[in-house]
């Protein structure tokens, strides 16, 4: 497989930081309050450059979520390999409690609860 082009890479980048800076303001706010102009200065972009990564702020979240459900794939995927549970935890505890994605998970859980565009895909 042929490494990205250089367009690739910034545009993947773009993306990453357009996601991390919302998921930063979601841990000072709620999802409902936090503006997509507050998530473009946050990433240091225009606004009209998060409307060409998503098309609203709610495909940002649907985004986060697929991103959180391949995750959790990833872990399901490690613990049926999992012979000693204990000695494997300490491994993956730390490096996984430590992502956005999982640390947020009750938000994520109540936001799909109470979004109903959100809660159709869980």
């Amino acid at each position: 497989m042929e490494a990205p082009g250089r367009r690739q890479r910034r545009r993947e980048e773009t993306a990453q930081r357009i996601l991390s800076s919302a998921v930063r303001l979601f841990e000072h706010a709620d999802n409902s309050t936090t503006t997509v102009e507050q998530i473009t200065e946050a990433a240091d972009v225009a606004k009209g450059t998060f409307f060409n990564y998503f098309p609203s702020k709610e495909h940002l979240l649907l985004s986060l979520f697929d991103l959180l459900r391949a995750e959790f794939e990833h872990l399901e995927q490690e613990a049926k390999e999992v012979t000693d549970v204990r000695a494997h935890l300490p491994r993956i505890l730390p490096q996984d409690m430590s992502s956005p994605g999982v640390r947020n998970f009750e938000d994520v859980i109540g936001l799909a609860m109470t979004e109903p565009l959100i809660g159709i895909f869980f």
